[in-house]
């Protein structure tokens, strides 16, 4: 009888994916586009359970523009708060955010440039993954109502 050596199967280590947040951020601004502005951002866990909020006013004089660049801030630094460092994909109701985060279109505004290179890029690159998407304002909802809720404190 001739003995033969049984292999096991190969097996393959596998790798656990990076959990996946979800942050939604929306900017407001009452009075014209240069007015009284808010913003807000809500995290969600890879459940879509809530798991962290943020509303704040941005300030007078300020841009709706302005305004969703700080809800980015302020969700992303909230992310981090929260050990969210692997994989975060954003959504915003701005088109322009979303395409200067891109750099599909060149920030001209000294102000939306100093936001980019000193606060947004820097959190960004504490993530493994990141990606930013425009999606319609309807599909924001809980964000906007963060955004208006900090500007009705505020007045």
């Amino acid at each position: 009888m001739v003995a033969s050596t049984l292999k096991s199967p190969s097996r393959k280590r596998k790798r656990k994916a990076p959990v996946c947040y979800t942050l939604m951020t929306g900017g407001v601004s009452r009075g014209g586009n240069v007015g009284l502005s808010a913003c807000g951002a809500v995290l969600y866990d890879q459940y879509h359970n809530e798991v962290g909020t943020q509303s704040v006013f941005v300030g007078e004089g300020r841009t709706s523009n302005e305004a969703h660049y700080h809800a980015l801030a302020i969700g992303l630094q909230m992310a981090l708060e929260k050990g969210c460092h692997e994989r975060i994909c954003c959504f915003t109701d701005s088109a322009l955010l979303a395409k200067h985060v891109h750099e599909t279109w060149d920030v001209r505004h000294q102000g939306l440039i100093q936001l980019m290179e000193e606060t947004i890029r820097p959190l960004v690159e504490k993530f493994d993954s990141f990606t930013i998407r425009h999606i319609v304002r309807r599909h924001n909802k809980r964000a906007e109502e963060l955004a208006n809720k900090a500007l009705d404190q505020y007045l």
